[in-house]
Parts: structure tokens; C-alpha cells; sequence
């Protein structure tokens, strides 16, 4: 997820989305590889085919940011870095739940989401200290602002 975020310094966010609309391709492949999955040939297309799918729906709806080409590089090595451990996570995730043969999508979420948490504001202090981003502090001072921020959290909770 943070490697995602950082990524929309460097590459524009349809191109972001494009690349997370290829997620399937890494999840089939980095599972096949473990050991986790074991897909035919069908499978394989089916997963092409989706990604094609969604890349066409998403690519018209895309900007065409430009910046230099070395910031491109590292913008594309951390989407792939977010698509690596996409793959990993859900592989993971499956293969835990086929070992225990019990309902683990709850406690595995919370933690899930309790390290990204912990990761999420370990990178943000860090560009706080070191690159003066005041970004908490332009939320807190405009309450429209803050009251979204919170919407948007609850909302992606719940859902």
C-alpha cells in the first residue's frame, strides 16, 4: 500500500490504477510459484484476460503526467514492489487458511491492517522530521477538510 502511495510521486494515478488493475497476474503467479495455487492454462487466460479488461476500461480514463524519466523507474520499481507483495499477502493468506481449515479472514485483517497502520505512520513521521510535510497539519486546522478525512476512513472501515 505505501509503496502505491509513494509511487503517485513519481508516476500519475491512472497509471497507478492501471498497474493495480493487474494484480490478479502477480497473485496467480507469485501462488503457482509457492505452491499455493495450481492453475491450468484456463486459469492463466482468465487472469490475462481480466487484467486486459480492466486496463482498457481504465485507460481512457488516464492523464498524461509527465516528469523525468529516472523518477519514472523508481515509480514503476515500487508499483512492482506493491504488486510483489500483493502477491505474496494473498498467497499467504490463502495458504494459512487451507493449513488451519478455519474462518481466518477477520483476525488475519486486523492484524493485516493494524501493521499497515503502524508502517503507514512510521513513513509519514519520517517525511514529517525530515522533509517538513505538514500535512496533519492543514487536516486538523480546516474542519471540512477533518470531517472528510474521517468520513473516508469510516467508510473504508465499514465497507
Amino acid at each position: 500500500m505505501n509503496s502505491s502511495n509513494v509511487a503517485l510521486k513519481y508516476v500519475s494515478f491512472p497509471f497507478v490504477v492501471l498497474a493495480k488493475s493487474a494484480k490478479v497476474i502477480p497473485v496467480i503467479l507469485i501462488g503457482a510459484c509457492r505452491g499455493v495455487y495450481k492453475p491450468d492454462f484456463k486459469q492463466y487466460c482468465i487472469a490475462f484476460l481480466i487484467s486486459i479488461g480492466l486496463f482498457i476500461f481504465n485507460f481512457y480514463k488516464g492523464s498524461s503526467k509527465k516528469v523525468d524519466s529516472s523518477a519514472d523507474l523508481w515509480g514503476l520499481l515500487l508499483l512492482l514492489g506493491s504488486l510483489t507483495f500483493d502477491g505474496l499477502t494473498g498467497t499467504q493468506t490463502d495458504k494459512q487458511h487451507k493449513a488451519t481449515k478455519r474462518d481466518f479472514a477477520y483476525p488475519g485483517m486486523f492484524v493485516n491492517n493494524s501493521v499497515g497502520m503502524i508502517l503507514s505512520a512510521a513513513i509519514y513521521f519520517f517525511g514529517v522530521f525530515t522533509q517538513g510535510d505538514e500535512t496533519h497539519l492543514r487536516i486538523i486546522s480546516d474542519p471540512q477538510v477533518f470531517y472528510d478525512c474521517i468520513m473516508v476512513g469510516l467508510t473504508g472501515s465499514v465497507g
